[in-house]
């Protein structure tokens, strides 16, 4: 589970995943879904804007997975044009 944290988030280092690593995806991209549940409740509490809510949400989601899905996009829209 660490191992999985690791490098699909900021915390701890990032490894290289292996067989017992890919296990831990699901169950950390539902922690991180829930943590960004969390931070669209709160954001929602505080604000009315929901483009100023979903901004926030976006935001937290790169900051708490070190920008991989720009990444990723980025390198896709290389990759197809």
């Amino acid at each position: 589970m660490i191992a999985a944290l690791s490098f699909l988030t900021i915390f701890g280092r990032g490894r290289a995943p292996n067989e017992r690593t890919l296990g831990w995806f699901p169950a950390t991209g539902a922690i991180i879904g829930a943590t960004l549940g969390l931070v669209w409740w709160l954001a929602d509490k505080a604000f009315t804007s929901t483009l100023l809510i979903g901004a926030i949400v976006i935001f937290a989601d790169l900051v708490i997975t070190g920008m991989i899905h720009v990444d990723g996009l980025a390198d896709s829209i290389d990759g197809l044009l």
